[in-house]
């Protein structure tokens, strides 16, 4: 998740001065965290969380090897229980 997180910073910055406001900050990252509300406009981490719940053909068209990790598969197993 850890890494997921960094990438999705890493294309949050590297592509935020064309999609200003599109991609929102990650929210739990460092010692301080935001008072906002958490939604899909203010925590970049729930949009790493809804990859992982997407369906596994949407997850291979944003990464082949993510779906290869087993990871997203093991993330909905264990919301599932």
């Amino acid at each position: 998740f850890a890494e997921l997180c960094e990438a999705y910073e890493a294309v949050a910055s590297s592509c935020c001065d064309r999609l200003d406001g599109e991609f929102p900050p990650l929210h739990f990252k460092g010692k301080a965290q935001s008072k906002d509300e958490m939604s899909l406009h203010t925590c970049g981490e729930m949009w790493v969380l809804l990859l992982l719940l997407l369906p596994q053909h949407i997850q291979a068209a944003v990464s082949a090897e993510l779906v290869a990790s087993g990871f997203p598969r093991a993330v909905t197993q264990a919301v599932r229980g």
